[in-house]
């Protein structure tokens, strides 16, 4: 395979065309073991260079509490760890280096957040004033620092951040810069940082958007003169994202929703703008869209982000021929960028060992272990036991294993979810779990096992409503299982906007029903990853869904349902059919046994599968 070849960027030899990409890991503005482990296991996955994370030249310019830190001498050798340990993989490493601008997180810059110009940022809320002079010259400075600094940590490149939304593109943007100084230039910004990071005597790398998909963004047409300069200067590649990190992040992470076309028309574009090499970024963790892609020369050299953290060894079975064996990405955002955000790190849904520094230890003893329940949380914990050395039994009381997981790829635009679920079910079938279909655990003989571990999940609550005998009523859960059970209903009510209750509100209306909702709190779509939410949320306001908060549902009079809105009695409306989405509560488990997952606590893919990792440790 061409991706696999013996390649060159620049000076720098290359074992074949894949790359990690800069993924915050949220882990610490000091390197921890877990940077260590979690940059030893992408470095060993057989990309031929990893990327450092996102590292801020100037305390302005940070994005996280525990964003990794090199703006002073002091943590070269902290730096220097990480790139010690890509090293040893034989693996080369990339420091990739940003300023945020105006996407600066005020919260960690002592509320001092500045850009080219007076401008706010959606993203964080908060209103950046424009630089001085002296802020701008102390600003270059440090990136010239910071890039020295990054050469005495042993690293083969540097990344300067141009795009996305933050600093350098914040000069660039002409819709941003109204300066009335020399740095009304749109170039002058980028042309005194490449000057400035030449002195760390370095191969450059230059990072854009391809396009910000936003009105009155940058676009790829006007990425030219900038394409233009970075080449003059030296730089030996453009690594091509997507997106603004202000206001169009959806875009900027690669949300599962965003349609890859806008991507590959950008690529197509900028190969037209630049004769530098173009490294693409942005859910290309798919081999048949990487070679695909290659043979198109949309790009020459790819960087994978979220895929590498589902599965470090990626590469390494891609290029044996073991892509079936390839734990895949879903693009949910719940464990890299939702769990960045909220402190607890870089984790990932599908897998629990990311920048995880334990050991499996073996058993003192023998033991024969029952799992009951097939879903995330028992097919996690059996995966881990068997690599601990137990004997596993897993009961499933269905023909499928994957449990309620399986109707998570049901939901409007997330039909890129079935990989991951597969991908886990596949996983414990070659561990070699022994798997019994359509048996419940009333079929189980405890004599037989010396423990049990619960992963029987949860069930939706029902609720009794006077008078909704009269109307057709099913649970959030019963539709995603079975659509067509609504096929002849028109118009629909959903009791409950959490998560389920919204997915199946999208769902419906874009099979063409009239869908209102009702929630009793005052805000909906809590549960929900924010840019998933986000985006679903315009949908269903775009379709013209009816959404009543601060409401109960009372009683049904005839089809009519009667509701207390804002503590006051009202009719809002008849209806064919409802829809119940009010939560969930475990389902009986086997006295004595240990609960995982739903059985112990309800919550999301990530929960489950993480609960089963750790009470699999603990045993």
């Amino acid at each position: 395979m061409q991706i696999f070849e013996k390649n060159f960027l620049g000076s720098l030899e290359l074992k074949n065309r894949l790359f990690s990409a800069p993924i915050k890991t949220g882990y610490g503005q000091r390197v921890t073991d877990r940077h260590i482990v979690y940059y030893d296991s992408i470095s060993k996955g057989g990309v031929a260079m990893a990327y450092v994370e996102p590292i801020s030249v100037s305390l302005s310019g940070r994005e996280h509490p525990k964003q990794l830190r090199l703006d002073s001498d002091e943590f070269i050798p902290s730096v220097k760890r990480i790139i010690d340990t890509i090293h040893s993989n034989n693996t080369l490493a990339c420091v990739h280096l940003n300023h945020a601008g105006r996407a600066a997180n005020p919260k960690v810059t002592s509320g001092v957040v500045f850009s080219s110009s007076e401008i706010s940022c959606p993203s964080t809320g908060a209103t950046a004033r424009e630089m001085t002079k002296d802020e701008i010259l102390k600003t270059i400075e440090d990136f010239k620092n910071t890039a020295i600094r990054v050469k005495k940590a042993g690293a083969d490149v540097i990344e300067i951040q141009m795009g996305h939304g933050y600093l350098v593109s914040q000069f660039y943007s002409k819709y941003i810069n109204r300066r009335r100084d020399e740095y009304s230039d749109p170039l002058k910004f980028a042309n005194d940082v490449m000057d400035a990071v030449k002195a760390a005597k370095l191969p450059v790398i230059i990072r854009v958007s391809g396009d910000e998909m936003v009105e009155r963004g940058l676009h790829t047409e006007e990425l030219k003169d900038l394409l233009r300069l970075v080449e003059n200067k030296g730089a030996i590649a453009i690594h091509v994202g997507m997106g603004n990190a202000c206001v169009s992040p959806a875009f900027y992470y690669h949300h599962m929703f965003v349609s890859k076309t806008f991507q590959e028309e950008s690529l197509r574009k900028i190969r037209n703008l630049t004769s530098l090499p173009i490294i693409a970024a942005g859910r290309f963790g798919d081999p048949e869209r990487l070679e695909k892609a290659l043979n198109e020369k949309l790009a020459d050299f790819f960087a994978l982000g979220r895929s590498l953290v589902a599965d470090p060894e990626f590469p390494n079975k891609m290029r044996e021929g073991k892509t079936d064996e390839i734990v895949y990405c879903g693009g949910c955002l719940q464990g890299c960028l939702a769990k960045v955000k909220s402190g607890e790190g870089l984790g990932c849904i599908v897998n629990p060992e990311v920048g995880w520094t334990g050991k499996f230890e073996k058993p003192k003893d023998h033991k024969r272990i029952a799992i009951v329940g097939g879903g995330p949380s028992g097919l996690e914990a059996a995966i881990v036991l068997k690599k601990r050395g137990y004997e596993v039994n897993l009961f499933e009381e269905s023909e499928k294993l994957g449990g309620t997981a399986n109707l998570a790829y049901i939901a409007v635009g997330k039909e890129t979810m079935k990989k991951p679920i597969d991908s886990l079910v596949k996983k414990a079938l070659r561990y070699r779990v022994k798997v019994s279909y359509n048996s419940k655990f009333s079929d189980l003989n405890s004599k037989d096992f010396d423990l049990i571990i619960s992963a029987v999940g949860s069930s939706p609550i029902k609720l009794s409503v006077p008078g909704s005998e009269n109307v057709f009523q099913l649970t959030g859960h019963e539709y995603f299982s079975d659509p067509q059970k609504l096929k002849g209903a028109k118009k629909i009510l959903i009791v409950g906007g959490g998560m389920i209750g919204i997915e199946a509100a999208d769902h419906l209306v874009d099979s063409g029903k009239v869908v209102t909702v009702v929630e009793m709190l005052s805000d909906i779509a809590r549960d929900m990853e924010p840019i998933t939410r986000t985006l679903t949320l315009s949908r269903l306001n775009k379709s013209g869904v009816k959404v009543f908060t601060n409401t109960k549902l009372e009683k049904f009079d005839g089809n009519h349902a009667i509701c207390f809105v804002e503590g006051k009695e009202e009719d809002i409306g008849e209806f064919d059919a409802v829809v119940f989405s009010v939560g969930v509560k475990p389902n009986p488990s086997l006295i004595g046994s240990i609960k995982i997952g739903d059985a112990h606590t309800p919550g999301q893919i990530y929960d489950a599968v993480h609960s089963g990792f750790e009470t699999a440790l603990k045993l």
